[in-house]
């Protein structure tokens, strides 16, 4: 069995409001996350922000009124998530600051230690 590198636990959940591209206002909840490295007992914390985009893109696959395939979807998740990548690279606040990790909810998967390994990449 294989030592996972890293434990988490949800430490906050801040609610932000923000004005969408219509200019209707919209809540969207971040969750700031406290990973323990196992290894050298050191605390990171993260913050979460759910990506509603991708989670419509998902509804429209399983939806039956329209004829949105899972080839569809992934089409238009590489799409937005080149395009999304671009931005966070070309804004000064976000460069090197940012990770977008796309996971599916009904997979296994170590999030911790994924965080853990990206954070110990960066700072090297």
């Amino acid at each position: 069995k294989k030592e996972k590198l890293g434990k988490f636990s949800i430490e906050k959940s801040i609610q932000c409001e923000y004005k969408a591209s219509c200019g209707q206002g919209r809540f969207s909840k971040v969750e700031v996350l406290k990973i323990r490295d196992t290894k050298n007992g050191h605390n990171c914390y993260v913050a979460i922000a759910e990506n509603r985009q991708v989670n419509t893109l998902h509804r429209m696959v399983l939806a039956r009124e329209i004829q949105f395939t899972k080839k569809d979807m992934a089409l238009q998740l590489n799409i937005y998530m080149r395009k999304l990548n671009s931005l966070l690279e070309e804004d000064q606040g976000c460069r090197n600051k940012c990770l977008i990790l796309h996971y599916d909810d009904h997979e296994r998967f170590d999030f911790a230690g994924t965080i853990l390994r990206e954070v110990h990449k960066r700072k090297s």
